[in-house]
């Protein structure tokens, strides 16, 4: 097959063909190859790893069950998902394939579960899943997703960007524990040579230079912001962006040229993480209509935005103003400059100490290496060619990367993905995810918020030295199971550095072209409300027979193993019942008289699966169906994957347990045997990352997502 016919319709150019990286990237998946790529901004490094997989749908020989293409941020994914879904929508019409496209995001929450056929993600979203702590779903849902993972072929984009101490380690320790079951591709412009180290022997490595012919100018800059304004009034092209290291200055910035009369017929954008979604996305389509290849008005466009665009956005410009950063963030924010050839000048604007949210020393030595590099042109503007980005990466980062990421670091990281494993405790996203303080601010009006906790409209992410020094806010300390949050004052001037905090409207203000700012006895309308699809609905069943349960939850299964059956071959279960008995056998628990007692029975000659009204608390049926399974089943995974069926290890769970006295089943008397038995299974099940967790987190997926969807067949019929 030709893969440049598949190639034009993805990209929609008849003239279009795979560049020589492109064709090997595809040869060396279909090989099943693990890949880093390291390739220029704009070179076509997506195409490239998302190929793979259609020509392997195409030609009927799938290599993977499904592509998750993860990007350090949100505003790439959105940008990425906007790109793809078009081009699939193209590819599902010429070759009859029906991929489905979705995203999953903080902001987005559109596939939570990961069940689409192409999801593209965040880092965060992917690594905290395979970590059993997925950060937008709840602690009894902490093991559904960790399963998807396997058989599908994994994208890491800009991974340059992931923090050496948490996020890329973790990566690396995936790398190594799934490299049997996970197919990887993992891209970047600037990756040094420790990181590739790091990653191990795992991979195929992938080079290619500029494809593109651009030239570009540097000159340096050392003036302070009023004189930085008049100079970027002055050096403005037709399309011109400036990029700054802090939301606050970019507002700044944004107000003083707005000011300034010689630009009233200049259009000004100003995009930045404080702005309300609707508005980010419809600034983000004016961006990339004017900022695209092919912009569509001939005015000149200003865009003046932070680290929001610095990877993944397909946007450029002729003229380019940045503060100083290290020099990988640099190389990217450069790679939005004369993207598409041609000639392009980057104004590069000394660092402040006082708003640089980088390490210092990275930031000091690249400008150091920039300066000397322009004084061998006795200061003036100079030329900056690919081997100039690729010497500045290697001097600025490698003496860091190497000190970071060392075998020791690797153990290190190792143990503490195992603990999190086993305990699903989110405590641990700061050390093996991103060490940020963040903080999720919902704005009120009143004396206290009247609002549930669900998917919230209106809220802001903010770095808690925003509101530090702020006296007028509250902290959640707890929510209530029907979604009632509790609300204290602040304790001390320490700003915690994550969780959730009201401010109340009068002390903020909000623009949709300049966005947030916290500003005392300043009044706005906003407040944060819920949006319809409210996480909170109390939990309700119709009676249901137990052998009706039992028949749905097979025939959802019998639907599903369709899109697994990559996963399902490399774990050698194929052609094997065991997910099926898992699956017959996971409710089991639910005969015992005990449990269809604590219930209002219907028909007291007949069991239940479901009952419509509970009379009182019944006992752990999960535990009790794993314990009366384990003659039919004999498999450690299949019985941890019923015990954990409605929920990752939980400590309150195990404290039930032990107040279980005694408990009856087909009269049989078990109660004194489940802790025991339970902590056979818990000490088996979680020996050191071996593989027997990885078929444990697919089998525990195809239980759970069977389950849920029987469930809600039966109550929909």
């Amino acid at each position: 097959m030709d893969y440049n016919e598949i190639f034009k319709t993805l990209i929609n150019n008849n003239n279009a063909k795979l560049y020589e990286f492109q064709e090997k990237v595809i040869d060396k998946c279909l090989e099943n190859k693990n890949i880093i790529l390291h390739a220029p901004t704009g070179n076509g490094k997506t195409e490239a790893a998302i190929m793979p997989f259609i020509i392997s749908y195409i030609n009927r020989e799938p290599i993977s069950d499904r592509l998750i293409y993860a990007l350090p941020l949100r505003a790439l994914c959105n940008s990425l998902y906007e790109r793809i879904n078009e081009q699939i929508k193209r590819i599902n019409s010429k070759y009859n394939t029906e991929f489905k496209v979705t995203i999953q995001t903080g902001d987005r929450r559109e596939d939570e579960l990961f069940e689409g056929d192409i999801i593209i993600t965040t880092i965060d979203q992917a690594l905290s899943a395979y970590l059993n702590i997925p950060i937008s779903l709840p602690k009894k849902l902490s093991n559904i997703n960790a399963g998807a993972f396997i058989g599908s072929l994994f994208v890491v984009d800009e991974v340059h960007l992931l923090g050496a101490n948490e996020a890329f380690s973790t990566l690396a320790v995936m790398v190594e524990h799934m490299k049997e079951f996970t197919k990887f591709i993992i891209m970047s412009a600037t990756m040094t040579e420790p990181m590739k180290e790091f990653l191990g022997n795992n991979f195929e490595y992938i080079e290619t230079e500029p494809i593109i012919e651009r030239t570009i100018k540097i000159e340096l800059i050392d003036k302070q912001i009023d004189k930085q304004v008049k100079y970027i009034k002055e050096k403005i092209g037709n399309r011109s962006i400036i990029i700054c290291n802090t939301v606050k200055k970019s507002q700044d910035i944004y107000e003083k040229l707005k000011k300034l009369k010689e630009l009233k017929d200049v259009k000004i954008i100003l995009l930045h993480s404080r702005f309300l979604k609707d508005h980010r996305i419809s600034k983000e389509n004016i961006i990339k209509e004017q900022f695209g290849k092919n912009p569509k008005e001939n005015e000149k466009y200003i865009l003046i935005t932070t680290q929001v665009i610095e990877a993944g956005m397909d946007i450029s410009c002729d003229t380019m103003f940045v503060d100083s950063c290290p020099a990988d963030s640099l190389i990217q924010r450069i790679g939005r400059c004369a993207r598409w050839g041609g000639e392009g000048k980057v104004h590069i604007f000394k660092y402040d100490k006082k708003l640089c949210p980088y390490i210092e020393k990275l930031v000091e030595n690249t400008w150091k290496l920039l300066q000397d590099k322009q004084k061998q042109v006795n200061n003036q503007e100079f030329e900056f060619n690919y081997d100039d980005t690729i010497n500045l990466v290697k001097d600025v980062h490698e003496w860091y990367d190497k000190c970071m990421l060392t075998d020791e670091k690797f153990t290190t990281q190792v143990n503490i993905v195992d603990i999190c494993h086993q305990l699903n405790d989110k405590s641990y996203y700061r050390t093996l995810v991103r060490d940020i303080a963040s903080l999720t601010v919902i704005i009120y009006d009143g004396d206290k918020p009247n609002i549930k906790y669900g998917r919230f409209k209106n809220i802001f992410r903010l770095h808690p030295s925003v509101i530090r020094g702020k006296e007028d806010y509250l902290i959640l300390t707890d929510i209530q199971d029907d979604g009632t949050m509790i609300w204290e004052k602040p304790r001390s001037n320490l700003v915690p550095n994550s969780g959730i905090v009201a401010i109340n409207n009068k002390n903020i203000t909000y623009d949709e072209n300049i966005g947030l700012k916290i500003k005392p006895n300043k009044k706005s309308d906003l407040i944060t409300t819920l949006n319809s699809n409210v996480r909170f609905i109390p939990y309700s069943y119709k009676d249901e027979s137990y052998e009706n349960h039992q028949d749905l939850c097979i025939k959802e299964y019998e639907d599903l193993m369709k899109k697994y059956q990559i996963a399902i071959d490399k774990l050698s279960l194929n052609g094997n019942d065991l997910i099926e008995k898992t699956i017959k056998y996971h409710d089991e628990g639910k005969l015992c008289d005990e449990w269809q007692q604590s219930h209002e029975q219907p028909d007291i000659n007949k069991k239940y699966a479901h009952f419509a009204k509970r009379t009182k608390i019944p006992p752990p049926h999960a535990l009790i169906s794993a314990y009366l399974a384990e003659n039919e089943i004999n498999d450690i995974t299949a019985l941890w994957a019923i015990i954990t069926h409605h929920g990752g290890f939980n400590t309150q769970d195990l404290e039930n347990y032990k107040k279980i006295e005694q408990s009856c089943c087909n009269g049989k008397k078990i109660g004194g045997e489940l802790i025991k038995f339970y902590d056979n299974c818990y000490n088996e099940i979680y020996e050191l990352l071996d593989d027997k967790r990885i078929k444990y987190w697919l089998i525990v997926r195809l239980l759970r997502l069977s389950d849920q969807r029987a469930t809600k067949s039966a109550m929909k019929g």
